[in-house]
């Protein structure tokens, strides 16, 4: 606790306030008695703020733990991340390596595909080709058979006249003979 000098307070109040003695003897008490108990002294400031240093250095203390145990979180979710990361781009990588795969592969089936139909419409177009070759010396063929056949037909035909006409002459020489040697024919009644 303080010392409170109440008779240099009062003496200090009627000299330089210019209170009169019961006045600033009042004040004074009233002023005693509210401070008396309460009034923290040198050392009991000292004490608090010893205290107060020790608690900020405690806490100093936990926030730096704190501090370090964050630092340690993120890190370690760094670290998990950058392994996550390195997994998905490989992943990615072997999913691309995988497509490109897939397509080398399917453009040379698409290639060998087209190839086949390739071969395929040239083989068909030569077995076209040959057919209508076939066909056209087939008709060729028909065609000289006929004008063959036609040609031996009228040479038929100009025989049988020659033999017919030779016939006829013949009959006709043989019934002019006929009808001169026993004379025309007369019809009987």
């Amino acid at each position: 606790m303080i010392g409170f000098d109440t008779l240099k307070a009062s003496l200090r109040l009627q000299e330089e306030a210019g209170f009169a003695a019961h006045q600033a003897q009042a004040l004074v008490n009233i002023f005693a008695e509210g401070i008396g108990e309460d009034m923290a002294t040198r050392d009991d400031l000292e004490k608090t703020e010893m205290s107060l240093r020790s608690e900020i250095q405690a806490l100093r203390g936990d926030l730096e733990k704190t501090e370090e145990s964050l630092r340690s979180d993120i890190q370690a979710v760094q670290s998990n991340l950058e392994k996550t990361e390195t997994a998905l781009r490989s992943e990615i990588q072997a999913l691309r390596d995988d497509l490109e795969k897939t397509e080398t592969a399917l453009r040379s089936e698409i290639q060998a595909v087209q190839s086949n139909l390739e071969k395929t419409e040239e083989s068909l177009r030569s077995d076209i080709q040959a057919v209508q070759s076939n066909l056209e010396r087939t008709e060729s063929s028909l065609r000289n058979e006929i004008q063959a056949v036609r040609a031996e037909i009228k040479a038929l035909e100009q025989r049988l006249l020659i033999k017919l006409g030779s016939l006829l002459l013949i009959a006709l020489t043989l019934m002019t003979a006929l009808n001169r040697f026993f004379g025309p024919a007369t019809p009987t009644p």
